[in-house]
């Protein structure tokens, strides 16, 4: 028997559900921040100012070509994503995911773009910001289940925890985040913005 955690988190009844969580950013730059509550299941957002996840599933154990959309907040916004593994109990409102993390390779394969995202701190950074109203490119290739869960009634879950920020700052907005010469995302995440106002690892 496998000990179980609780943790809070939205309900997913769906195999291989991927799930978006936008998270705000605090202090002074929490205008500059795009939010919104769980998705359930992630193919449609809650209104059109959501951002959401575009992808493609397959036989209900295959997830391909998955991208985000940043919704329609009126700006410009860079993308960071964390993506999160666990087997999750099934059933609409469950919460308990097991202790035994799900392992890459043996329980499950993912194939990440190599293009347009880096890694830093446990975060996929998208190079490019996103206009208004676009997405991001491909974050993850393809996503399958090749083992069943090591407990009747638990299924694989992915999780995608995304956060979008502002661009660019404005000049009238108090405590402007530029105020320092410092960009917005720079001070929040620590990557630095190069000259053609792509995001780098630093």
């Amino acid at each position: 028997m496998q000990r179980k955690i609780n943790k809070k988190k939205a309900p997913i009844s769906i195999v291989m559900a991927v799930v978006l969580v936008f998270c705000s950013v605090i202090g002074v730059l929490a205008y500059l921040s795009v939010t919104s509550g769980p998705v359930d299941n992630a193919f449609t957002p809650a209104t059109d100012t959501d951002p959401s996840i575009s992808e493609t599933f397959t036989d209900k154990k295959i997830k391909e070509n998955v991208s985000i959309n940043v919704g329609d907040p009126g700006y410009a916004v860079y993308v960071r994503a964390a993506i999160v593994v666990t087997w999750k109990a099934e059933g609409e409102g469950s919460e308990d995911v097991l202790a035994d993390k799900p392992v890459l390779g043996t329980d499950y394969n993912l194939e990440l773009c190599d293009l347009g995202w880096f890694e830093k701190g446990g975060f996929y950074y998208h190079t490019d910001s996103v206009i208004s109203g676009g997405s991001t490119s491909v974050l993850i290739k393809s996503a399958e289940q090749i083992k069943d869960a090591p407990e009747d009634g638990y299924v694989l879950s992915i999780e995608i925890i995304s956060q979008t920020i502002q661009a660019l700052g404005s000049t009238d907005v108090v405590d402007d985040p530029y105020a320092d010469g410092i960009p917005a995302v720079s001070a929040a995440w620590g990557v630095s913005v190069d000259a053609n106002g792509r995001l780098t690892y630093s």
